[in-house]
């Protein structure tokens, strides 16, 4: 038996990704998820904070 796959390669923005894979985590703790995915959407927010942080201390650093 001869099995074919197709695989298209299709650019998508890193934001939607980011979103989707947020969302993925989100519904796991839903479905009685444990203490992995909690880690998971604290890592995810704590690294979106500090580049949040990072991007303004360096966008005011360079109109010094």
């Amino acid at each position: 038996m001869i099995t074919l796959v197709f695989v298209w390669v299709v650019p998508v923005p890193a934001a939607i990704i980011r979103g989707l894979w947020f969302l993925l985590q989100v519904l796991n703790v839903g479905l009685g998820g444990g203490v992995a995915w909690f880690a998971h959407i604290g890592g995810f927010l704590v690294g979106l904070w500090l580049v949040l942080v990072f991007a303004k201390r360096r966008r005011t650093a360079s109109f010094r």
